[in-house]
């Protein structure tokens, strides 16, 4: 087999964190008073899910969400911006390129399911020799994006009442984590990439 035994346990600590995830929001207070940032449970699941073992994107080399939620503590929202990064030491592997990029690697192009805001989207994706290990970043992104009453009923619920929260929504104060993965800020989502980006799927992925 080519995943190896620290490969497998990687995939188990992952596992185990999506089940152990409380039915909570996490609600952080940025470093600049008044502003909160909302992590649901939703987007853990969709973090863990897609971007835990290669097939439908970036991946992570263990589970994220302490590093996710420890990043937010350190960021302030600004107006406009929605990409945020930081430097962690192997953090995960950039597996999203542009069409270009990815003519370097020989291997077949196939078609995969993306989901974006609940909707399936196809996106290009080629299956490659290259190992895992090639495409290794130190680079994370977290996206943020401004929360609003809809937002809040449909995705954090639990803290609907919570005054601090409605009152962060009413100053414009509020953001909530969209998604994080490994790697390049500056990728759109799937809905928008129209064939210029395309998801690498390296040997270790589809190989036994």
């Amino acid at each position: 087999m080519l995943i190896n035994d620290l490969d497998h346990m990687k995939q188990l600590i992952q596992l185990m964190e999506f089940a152990n995830l409380a039915e909570a929001t996490d609600v952080v207070v940025a470093p600049n008073a008044g502003t909160v940032i909302l992590f649901s449970d939703f987007t853990k699941n969709h973090i863990l899910k897609t971007h835990s073992k290669p097939g439908a994107g970036s991946i992570f080399a263990s589970g994220p969400i302490p590093s996710i939620q420890k990043m937010l503590t350190g960021i302030t929202p600004l107006a406009g911006t929605v990409a945020y990064t930081k430097q962690i030491p192997g953090i995960g592997y950039e597996l999203v390129v542009t069409a270009q990029t990815a003519e370097k690697y020989q291997g077949d192009m196939i078609e995969i399911q993306k989901t974006h805001n609940g909707a399936s989207v196809t996106v290009p994706a080629k299956r490659i020799s290259e190992p895992l290990k090639t495409f290794s970043t130190d680079l994370i992104t977290v996206i943020l994006l401004p929360t609003d009453v809809n937002a809040l009923n449909t995705y954090h619920a639990d803290v609907k009442n919570d005054q601090s929260v409605l009152q962060a929504i009413q100053d414009k104060e509020c953001f909530h984590v969209a998604t994080a993965y490994p790697g390049n800020p500056n990728i759109p989502p799937a809905s928008e990439w129209n064939g210029k980006y395309v998801v690498l799927i390296p040997s270790v992925a589809y190989q036994v």
